[in-house]
């Protein structure tokens, strides 16, 4: 059934992904408190909703399945967190920030090498869930020596991470009804830079917001973060 269903090895991925570089050895206390307040909260959320016997409405025998039905005219609901911002006026430390798709865009200045954990959910109960996907693009807005701002951005959208069903399931065949997705983002990884035509920076900001589909193709997005970096 692809990755929705939770295995010894995608759970210690999950973990492995979720740790500082370094760890465990010296971390001193800034490394415990990122453990203590961003990452083990992440880690023991995705074990309790992936895993066997933990959340998913599983019944303590895996992830909730539904049989595939012929037809499916409601879309999925589809979450993101972020872990790991910096404390705002709109923060409360050691807590995610979320949106879903109805609530609500979201703003917060970051420095651009901060890494922010990412863990998007998408379910549909009726219907499964086929694919769940974080995205992101990064926006560069540069002024030229004429005082003309042009902006910067990637040809396309880029992905931080994915969790589909690789499988074409017929009708009767039984699907997760929860898929869920994890990643790293930082936005100096993409900062596409300035031209040379416009060279002074104005503003770097990146837009992350997760998506989920279900089998029939309705598709879903959150509303996004816009992370202000520069």
């Amino acid at each position: 059934m692809g990755d929705g269903l939770c295995r010894p090895s995608s759970g210690t991925s999950a973990l492995l992904l979720l740790l500082p570089a370094g760890y465990p050895p010296a971390m001193g206390r800034s490394g415990e408190v990122l453990v203590r307040r961003h990452i083990l909260p992440v880690a023991l959320w995705l074990l309790a909703t992936a895993c066997p016997g933990g959340g998913g409405g599983g019944g303590g025998g895996g992830p909730a399945v539904v049989t595939l039905p012929s037809s499916d005219a409601t879309p999925p609901t589809v979450t993101l967190d972020v872990y790991g911002l910096p404390p705002q006026a709109t923060s409360t430390p050691g807590n995610p920030e979320s949106v879903n798709e109805n609530c609500c865009f979201n703003g917060f200045t970051v420095n651009p090498s901060t890494s922010l954990t990412l863990v998007a959910a998408g379910r549909d109960a009726d219907g499964g869930v086929k694919r769940i996907t974080i995205r992101f693009v990064v926006v560069q807005d540069c002024r030229d020596p004429n005082n003309n701002t042009i902006s910067e951005r990637p040809d396309r959208l880029g992905n931080v991470a994915r969790n589909e069903d690789p499988a074409r399931p017929t009708p009767g065949t039984s699907v997760v009804t929860e898929r869920i997705t994890n990643g790293v983002f930082k936005v100096s990884d993409h900062d596409p830079g300035c031209p040379q035509n416009a060279p002074n920076s104005v503003d770097l900001y990146a837009d992350i917001w997760a998506t989920a589909d279900n089998y029939h193709g309705m598709f879903v997005p959150t509303n996004r973060f816009r992370l202000h970096a520069g």
